[in-house]
């Protein structure tokens, strides 16, 4: 074996040491490249890859060229891979000036005479070319070709193994950006790979969900429980929707279920989709409830009318007959209570129109204790005679706030109200204004507690829907606090309410403070 062969050798193990050697592939390829131009004594080299389908060329290494150095993308008409193409993908060019049309214009520009190219295919597929340049003519003999031919090989098999990390990679990325949880199982039903946000989900790493059986980790059932839906995707071969409360990820969940095929069209597994829609269930629920609300407003508003008429009759007459003067006491009193209980269904009426027929706030600049103290001095007396003190806790240095004067004071008479029916003789009523946030966003938060019984957390939940009280039959239509929340929602702010059972109850109105 000669010396040339030996040195040809050294190269080619140079090319392949530098390409296992290191993690960056673009480092490899031009450490590649290097040992190419020891091995065959070329001035310079490059390296040029195919941009997926494109017909454009992307420099990838370039080494041995002076102040012109080659472009960072050809054309296939300009690369001398074109002409490789034409002679079975190895190129050896004696004279660059006598190549026709524009092949090798690139290594024509930079001075080089001779010239070898060898394409680099995969499956038939051309990666790009790998080229050595001279500048002096018929520089490259048979030898310079096998060891082109040799680097060549080594750096096809780069690019191809560049090419599923890169794929990988994009893979990973894909899989861990979606949002829907997503597994992959075996045939056996056990996870093999598992998404970020179903990891996330589950409160565990993905590493820790792998292995484990898609039975319990996706629908929360004991290994090997019936009812999973890898069973009917191995079974049947076809898909599977089902919307569940799921106990382990927490919340209502469509699960959909896909069979696993590989290339082969054999059965490997299934794939779960677990897309929360525990939101899409809430604002369909509340859609529903609008719904229902705004056919019971059409209601509310023709019942309130036609009550309003008749009750305003009766309370009339009734004081047409307390005016007599021979009028006998006990029948008196008895009207007496009549007035009270039509002027309590006058009310009740007038509820049922203001909760059937919102209308937009007229707003104003307001001082918000201004507003919350006439509330209260209005109807402190009630409250008085109730056996109950006032507390007041006003803020000050509180920013205006655009309200609708009446309407906040309804809102206000209705938690007070409610304040009264719930605390004992002997007990208070706190009313408190305050300011939250900073800068840009800030609230004003008018509170009204009291110290009474408290409201059991069961029935919390429906205290803002109509109709629904908690007091006893016949003190209240359960409108109060419904047509409240109304008000509070038309000025962009919230009603909330905390209660702790044997302590009292606390409403907050949070009101914007708009610039």
């Amino acid at each position: 074996m000669s010396a040339t062969v030996h040195h040809y050798l050294d190269a080619v193990n140079a090319a392949a040491a530098a390409l296992a050697s290191s993690l960056d592939v673009v480092a490899g390829l031009a450490g590649a490249l290097e040992a190419l131009l020891a091995g065959t004594e070329a001035a310079a080299g490059a390296l040029w890859c195919l941009d997926g389908g494109a017909r454009d060329l992307t420099l990838r290494a370039a080494r041995g060229f002076s102040a012109v150095g080659p472009p960072t993308r050809l054309t296939w008409e300009e690369s001398l891979a074109a002409a490789a193409a034409d002679r079975q993908g190895l190129l050896r060019v004696s004279d660059l000036v006598r190549l026709p049309d524009l092949r090798g214009e690139a290594a024509r520009r930079a001075g080089y005479r001779s010239a070898a190219c060898v394409l680099l295919r995969s499956r038939g597929t051309v990666l790009g070319s790998v080229e050595i340049y001279d500048p002096a003519p018929d520089r490259f003999g048979d030898a310079d070709l096998q060891c082109l031919l040799a680097v060549g090989h080594l750096l096809t098999l780069a690019l191809e193994n560049a090419g599923l990390r890169e794929a990988r990679a994009a893979w990973e990325s894909t899989f861990h950006s979606i949002t829907d949880g997503i597994t992959i199982q075996d045939r056996q039903g056990r996870v093999v790979r598992v998404n970020r946000a179903l990891a996330e989900a589950a409160g565990m790493p993905p590493e820790a969900l792998t292995g484990q059986p898609c039975a319990r980790v996706v629908h929360g059932l004991a290994e090997g429980g019936e009812g999973c839906p890898h069973a009917w995707a191995l079974e049947t071969g076809e898909p599977f929707v089902e919307e569940v409360s799921h106990p382990v990820l927490g919340g209502e969940f469509r699960i959909s279920t896909f069979p696993l095929w590989d290339a082969a069209g054999r059965l490997q597994g299934s794939i779960h989709l677990c897309r929360n829609i525990t939101k899409e269930r809430d604002l369909q629920q509340r859609l529903s409830q609008a719904a229902k609300q705004a056919t019971v407003g059409e209601l509310a508003a023709g019942v309130a009318h036609e009550v309003l008429n008749p009750l305003n009759i009766i309370s009339g007459r009734v004081q047409l007959l307390l005016g007599r003067p021979d009028l006998d006491p006990a029948v008196a009193r008895s009207l007496q209570v009549v007035t009270a209980q039509v002027a309590r269904l006058s009310r009740i009426a007038e509820n049922l129109l203001t909760f059937a027929r919102e209308r937009p706030p007229r707003r104003v600049r307001t001082a918000v204790n201004e507003l919350v103290e006439e509330a209260v001095q209005a109807y402190e007396p009630v409250l008085t005679q109730a056996g109950l003190r006032v507390e007041r806790r006003y803020a000050g240095g509180l920013p205006e706030v655009s309200l609708d004067w009446d309407q906040m004071v309804q809102v206000l008479t209705n938690l007070l109200s409610n304040a009264r029916d719930a605390a004992p003789a002997g007990g208070a009523v706190t009313v408190t204004t305050g300011l939250e946030g900073e800068a840009e966003k800030r609230w004003v938060t008018i509170a009204v507690a009291d110290t009474g019984a408290g409201i059991p957390e069961a029935q919390r939940a429906r205290l803002f829907t109509p109709f629904s009280t908690t007091k006893e039959e016949g003190e209240g239509a359960g409108l109060g606090l419904s047509v409240s929340s109304g008000l509070v929602r038309g000025h962009g702010g919230t009603i909330t309410v905390e209660s702790e059972v044997g302590r009292g109850t606390t409403f907050t109105v949070v009101l914007p403070v708009e610039a």
